[in-house]
């Protein structure tokens, strides 16, 4: 599984259809901003996403984890926006083109 931390607005990922991987954005729930997908194309869940907190103190940040899968091989757009449940404005967006290529035999 490939792990990508945290890539640039604009980002481009290569997967094998069929192979989960993971996105991992910065977050910091208690700013009352989390980060959702506005958008998948042809993506799947591959499981459902993952708050990992990064320290113990008071009002701490980590990090939430994204695993997809693209079931058959093509192209997708993934966005995914940092913003309060419920709607209102994003105040960051990642778009991210994923590539499945066909699984190696």
């Amino acid at each position: 599984m490939t792990r990508h931390v945290d890539p640039a607005d604009g980002a481009s990922i290569e997967a094998a259809a069929g192979e989960p991987f993971e996105i991992v954005l910065p977050e910091n729930p208690t700013t009352g901003y989390l980060w959702h997908v506005a958008e998948r194309g042809a993506l799947e869940d591959a499981a459902a996403p993952v708050f990992e907190l990064g320290g113990s103190a008071v009002g701490a940040g980590g990090a939430r984890t994204f695993r997809l899968t693209s079931p058959q091989p093509g192209r997708s757009t993934l966005v995914l926006t940092l913003q309060r449940p419920g709607g209102g404005s994003p105040v960051q967006a990642r778009r991210i083109t994923v590539t499945a290529h066909a699984p190696e035999s």
